[in-house]
């Protein structure tokens, strides 16, 4: 009998998150601007929550893929960062 696990990552998603936290950081760092590098963090985390809220949806509706990391849909993951980023981003501000 097979035992079901849900903390297997399955899909695209752990290359998902991957992919699109480091090309967020990589366009948010070669930018050469006061508001860029005072609000790195934040508009980093907004970008890549973005990025990972499309991604994550194009592989599961257009390719149909699963998308999980520990058993939680990529979506939510995007979702948090670009919630967290906001908030972070308006308290400073």
């Amino acid at each position: 009998m097979k035992g079901d696990n849900s903390f297997v990552s399955s899909g695209r998603g752990p290359a998902i998150l991957r992919n699109c936290l480091l090309g967020a950081w990589i366009f948010v760092f070669k930018q050469r601007s006061i508001f860029t590098a005072r609000n790195s963090s934040e508009i980093t985390e907004i970008i890549a929550g973005l990025s990972i809220i499309f991604f994550s949806l194009y592989y599961t509706y257009i390719r149909k893929e699963k998308n999980k990391v520990w058993g939680i849909p990529t979506w939510f993951f995007g979702g948090s960062f670009l919630l967290i980023g906001m908030v972070f981003l308006f308290y400073k501000n």
